[in-house]
């Protein structure tokens, strides 16, 4: 009902298993392929981390001539919109051997594509690391991610299927979030 509503979902993955059937439910038919993306010419410190060069122009891509990638797979778009693709250099490691072979086809890969539903729309981003702070400094990243969030009135972020936080960051949120530790860590001082 959101989507239909006109709200906007991002869905940024890569291998993890909640994505396809989230895409699936809300009824978007692009689904994350979950092979490995990898590009020999066009990577930023190896080929695993390849930097998509096909850019779209779109709101959410005003200011944007490339993203780097970290580990990232491709968007099967079905009938979405593609508007970030690899260089067309790259491909999908089907047998996992890490470079390319057999099997292997280059091409320019979907890694952003946007899907309109009814008022609303999804957007699937195939690698979720491009929001990490180590991948922000990388051209044109910390842009395409500033143009997902200022495009819209209200962002909601759900790091429910994220995994568990490093010990030491959930303790800084817990201090943060509750006025008794706070009070606490004060009087121990």
């Amino acid at each position: 009902e959101f989507v239909e509503r006109g709200g906007t979902v991002v869905i940024a993955d890569d291998f993890g298993p909640h994505s396809n059937p989230l895409l699936a439910a809300i009824g978007a038919d692009a689904r994350f392929s979950r092979l490995q993306l990898r590009d020999e010419r066009e990577y930023y410190r190896g080929p695993s981390l390849p930097i998509a060069t096909n850019v779209t122009t779109t709101p959410y891509t005003q200011g944007v001539s490339q993203l780097t990638l970290n580990g990232a797979t491709a968007v099967e778009p079905g009938n979405a919109t593609p508007i970030v693709r690899s260089s067309e250099l790259a491909y999908l490691d089907r047998n996992a051997t890490g470079t390319l072979s057999a099997g292997d086809e280059l091409g320019a890969y979907p890694v952003v594509t946007v899907k309109y539903i009814d008022a609303g729309q999804v957007v699937a981003i195939s690698d979720p690391s491009i929001f990490i702070n180590s991948m922000l400094t990388q051209p044109d990243n910390r842009v395409f991610a500033t143009q997902l969030v200022e495009t819209h009135d209200r962002v909601l972020f759900d790091y429910s299927h994220a995994g568990a936080q490093p010990p030491l960051a959930y303790a800084v949120v817990l201090l943060r979030t509750s006025p008794l530790l706070q009070v606490g860590g004060g009087v121990g001082i």
